[in-house]
């Protein structure tokens, strides 16, 4: 476990799934994210044949089991994935073999990014916006 999720002050019920180290260092450095962070490794790939075996996902499967009978049970699975077409395989496989266990998975936002301009976007994020307005 790294320094980061092993500091007693972090929220265990909360864990963000990140393909990469540099993720979790761009999600720290906005401070506001207080779970803990389980890394990837790396993104499943269509083209590498069986996508479980190219998935790290043994260890937080058994981490999920360990929780349920820690006396703070792991809440959230918050999936902070790259938005392209391995991202989204990722995504997917993940929500599959996590929905045996009744864990709420969310995925970050999408849509329009801050600053931006509608007539600028591309119609994919114009899209999602709608899709994920609140």
């Amino acid at each position: 476990m790294c320094p980061i999720c092993s500091d007693s002050k972090r929220i265990k019920k909360f864990v963000c799934v990140v393909e990469k180290d540099t993720d979790l260092i761009s999600i720290e450095k906005t401070g506001k994210y207080k779970g803990i962070y389980y890394v990837l490794g790396g993104l499943a790939n269509s083209f590498e044949g069986d996508i479980d075996k190219n998935l790290n996902l043994k260890p937080l499967i058994l981490k999920i089991k360990n929780s349920i009978t820690n006396k703070e049970p792991i809440e959230e699975i918050i999936l902070a994935l790259n938005l392209t077409s391995e991202g989204y395989l990722t995504t997917g496989e993940i929500k599959k073999q996590l929905s045996p266990y009744g864990l709420k998975v969310t995925q970050l936002g999408v849509g329009l990014p801050i600053g931006s301009e509608v007539e600028f976007a591309d119609s994919e994020t114009l899209i999602e916006s709608f899709k994920n307005r609140n």
